[in-house]
């Protein structure tokens, strides 16, 4: 297996993460931030897997018999896919509240929903086979990084500014710049 699907798994989790604590995008609240973070990633991760597989068990049995060569299969396949995405929005939610900045489990949710989407579009232009580990990481990454993205942007302040300032630019003449800001 090359290492370019490996590169771009690389770059699309560099895309996705999260601004840093202190940057213009959001105000740092302290240390506390970056360890909450982390523990929602792991958090995050650690639901994921162990849902994937309950929910995968799950949902083979619920499909009954369906006279074929792999009965089952197809309700594991979704089971795993609701458990991915659930298991990561739930435990990223959790921790999430636990800090000074409140997001909502919606948000968490939709990210994770999100994350699973992502996942499912380019894993075939990644060529990311199951039988390698890449697939599984991506698998369960995504989602959760789409969790803990979503339940930050969530828990941002929802408010449409709108700034009017006299302005001259050379050359012209006086005008109104208006700046909308949310």
């Amino acid at each position: 297996m090359s290492s370019k699907p490996i590169r771009a798994l690389l770059l699309a989790a560099l895309l996705v993460t999260p601004a840093a604590p202190g940057t213009a995008q959001e105000p740092s609240t302290g240390a506390s931030d970056g360890g909450r973070v982390a523990g929602e990633v792991l958090a995050g991760g650690a639901g994921s897997i162990a849902a994937t597989f309950a929910l995968a068990v799950v949902g083979s049995r619920l499909e009954g018999d369906c006279n074929c060569d792999d009965p089952g299969l197809m309700g594991a396949v979704f089971g795993g896919l609701a458990g991915a995405t659930l298991g990561a929005a739930i435990p990223v939610y959790l921790v999430g509240k636990s800090g000074p900045r409140k997001g909502s489990f919606g948000g968490a949710l939709g990210g994770a929903v999100l994350g699973m989407a992502a996942f499912l579009v380019v894993r075939p232009m990644l060529q990311l086979d199951p039988d390698y580990t890449p697939f599984w990481v991506a698998f369960w990454a995504f989602p959760t990084a789409g969790a803990v993205i979503g339940y930050h942007l969530s828990g941002r302040p929802k408010t449409l500014g709108v700034t009017v300032a006299p302005a001259v630019y050379a050359g012209s003449s006086p005008g109104v710049m208006a700046t909308l800001s949310f």
